[in-house]
């Protein structure tokens, strides 16, 4: 009887495991099929003037040190943004951010950091590539409901985050954050 109730937990076990997983992969697939739709409204966008006037899209672009200036202490220091929106015509202001890019050049480093939104302003992707030898080469954050589903770094994939990985996600979340509160700034002032 023991050994019967035993298999029996293990097996409940097992399929609470196996369904949690496929609940993170369907989450996940959902934030790729966003990203995808996005990364084709962008592409559509910014293939030529015209485009760019009749895409559901809009796009600014903040550049910090435009003229290339040598920064005391750094050297090299570029920063471009761009923000991806979409314009309603009944808002005085948009506020649907759908995609930020950030591309940083600070000395010999590159950096590169992508921030996708979902339709409620939540943070439900960060992309980061960086060169810098300090921190994983790539890393891709997925969020549900401000909380990491999932983090690859590099070829590693856990969809439990790790202590490590919750300090990062935390980072990825403030940085979603203030770069929203300076989308909304740059587009009421």
């Amino acid at each position: 009887m023991k050994i019967r109730l035993t298999s029996v937990l293990i097996f409940a076990a097992l399929a609470i495991q196996v369904s949690a997983q496929n609940n993170v992969q369907e989450k996940v697939n959902r934030i790729r099929k966003v990203y995808s739709e996005a990364a084709q409204q962008i592409a559509a966008a910014e293939k030529d003037e015209e485009s760019g006037t009749m895409s559901p899209l809009a796009v600014n672009e903040l550049i910090l040190n435009k003229l290339n200036r040598s920064w005391a202490a750094v050297g090299n220091y570029k920063v471009v943004f761009r923000f991806y929106y979409r314009n309603k015509d009944e808002e005085p202001y948009p506020t649907e951010l759908v995609k930020v890019t950030k591309n940083s050049e600070i000395s010999a480093r590159r950096y590169m950091e992508e921030f996708l939104f979902d339709t409620g302003g939540n943070l439900i992707f960060y992309f980061e590539i960086s060169d810098d030898g300090e921190t994983p080469l790539e890393r891709r954050m997925y969020f549900d409901r401000g909380r990491a589903i999932r983090v690859v770094e590099d070829k590693s994939m856990r969809d439990k985050p790790t202590k490590a990985d919750r300090s990062n996600t935390g980072i990825a979340m403030d940085k979603g954050r203030r770069i929203r509160e300076l989308f909304l700034k740059s587009i009421k002032e």
